[in-house]
């Protein structure tokens, strides 16, 4: 989730409204857009959430996959991933 006011001022069109379940269970509807973040010096598009007042700041899974990023549980911080995930079709 990214501030709202940060996504309008980079020209970030509303495609929907989503819903999402909080840890606690509630239900909210955010408006998304897609954009192209950056972070540790990856690049990629992704879905972003227009995070409205109170709302955590996160990068979220998708976001995290299409960078190629992933948490380091050591420190709790992002790292690059040594690869993506592949899957093999059933």
């Amino acid at each position: 989730m990214i501030d709202q006011t940060v996504l309008e001022k980079l020209g970030v069109k509303v495609r929907r409204l989503w819903r999402f379940r909080t840890i606690d269970g509630r239900l909210l509807e955010r408006r998304i857009g897609d954009a192209v973040v950056e972070c540790l010096e990856e690049q990629a598009p992704t879905v972003v959430v227009f995070a409205e007042d109170g709302d955590g700041k996160v990068l979220g899974v998708h976001a995290l996959d299409g960078l190629r990023l992933e948490v380091d549980p050591s420190t709790g911080g992002l790292r690059k991933s040594e690869a993506s995930l592949a899957l093999k079709r059933l």
